[in-house]
């Protein structure tokens, strides 16, 4: 199976352009297999990935969070969601 981001690449420009207006510290990117994503984990094929902090402010509060995440997609997102 052909992987969604490579089959619709402006669909992938898209959602890269969503994900930068709303969270400007997270970047959506393809990675090659065999790229290390942590200690414990490579991938196993080319994938799309969402990776950096995502900020978190409290409503009404001076309240924030910063966490750094990791989110890969599947090869057919979002038919898969």
């Amino acid at each position: 199976m052909t992987p969604w981001f490579k089959c619709t690449p402006s669909f992938f420009e898209q959602e890269k352009k969503a994900i930068a207006d709303c969270q400007p510290s997270l970047i959506l990117e393809v990675v090659s297999a065999g790229t290390r994503l942590t200690q414990t984990q490579s991938l196993v094929c080319d994938s799309a990935v969402c990776r950096g902090t995502y900020k978190l402010q409290v409503p009404e509060s001076d309240t924030h969070y910063d966490y750094s995440i990791i989110v890969i997609t599947q090869p057919a997102h979002p038919r898969d969601m």
